[in-house]
């Protein structure tokens, strides 16, 4: 899963997220970059 690799954020972040949050973010995350020209 997603989350399980910002383990470190995960941790530190004081509000509890859902896993489907984090998958959400993640997906958001790669769309951003620029890895389709």
């Amino acid at each position: 899963m997603v989350w399980i690799r910002m383990g470190s954020h995960t941790s530190c972040s004081p509000i509890p997220s859902p896993p489907v949050s984090w998958g959400t973010l993640g997906l958001l995350y790669i769309r951003q970059l620029p890895h389709h020209n």
